[in-house]
């Protein structure tokens, strides 16, 4: 496919070229109009992104994630007549679903229903339902993937929520700086500042971690 740029909400380096700025004023046209088929085409292209995008911004809250996915899109649907076409679809889209979660983790905390579970313990017994976003290439692998990836939720959701968010836009996401800065409102050194201070509690914590796996299997073979 060289030479034809292909429309893929937050995709990385893919020039937003006439005819993708016209297949997005032609869907969200179609919105507008209530036109059914408009609307699996949007489904289609961003239920997948979004729902990652809310799944991991959720942190300790992830059992919500279906629902909150599901009012963004409602949101969405009564929303779309407001769109000026003034950014990317998916700007705007993801703007939503950043605003949402947001607001939904304000809420459960101010209801105090957060679990303070400690650290040791999530490690010991982390959410399976984590799982990689591509396929694995090496199926002898897959429990070793399946065990850092649990690791990695459990680490994701004691990060503060401004740094999740910021790591979730950029790492998982892949959204560009300047998306990211449209979506959340903030100034570019505050967005690259958390970014780093993400990264670098997940490397620190993965270190962490990875030297424990090693020395139980030092200990498992000495015996």
């Amino acid at each position: 496919m060289v030479g034809r740029a292909v429309w893929t909400p937050g995709s990385i380096g893919v020039a937003v070229t006439e005819d993708i700025r016209e297949q997005e004023r032609r869907l969200v046209q179609g919105l507008k109009h209530g036109e059914s088929d408009a609307f699996r085409t949007l489904h289609s292209l961003y239920e997948t992104s979004t729902y990652n995008l809310v799944y991991r911004m959720l942190g300790p809250f992830v059992s919500d994630a279906e629902d909150i996915t599901q009012e963004v899109f409602i949101t969405i649907l009564q929303s779309i007549s407001q769109f000026q076409q003034r950014s990317r679809l998916s700007t705007w889209i993801y703007r939503i679903a950043v605003n949402r979660c947001r607001n939904h983790l304000k809420y459960m905390r101010r209801r105090r229903m957060e679990k303070h579970v400690a650290f040791e313990e999530e490690l010991e017994h982390g959410d399976t339902s984590f799982t990689q976003s591509g396929l694995l290439s090496r199926p002898d692998r897959a429990v070793e993937a399946m065990e850092v990836q649990q690791f990695i939720q459990a680490v994701m959701a004691h990060l503060p929520d401004e740094h999740r968010e910021i790591v979730v836009l950029r790492d998982i996401i892949g959204l560009s700086y300047d998306e990211i800065e449209a979506i959340t409102k903030l100034r570019a050194g505050t967005v690259k500042s958390r970014l780093f201070r993400a990264r670098q509690a997940l490397r620190q914590a993965y270190e962490f971690w990875n030297k424990r796996q090693n020395d139980a299997q030092t200990e498992k073979e000495s015996t």
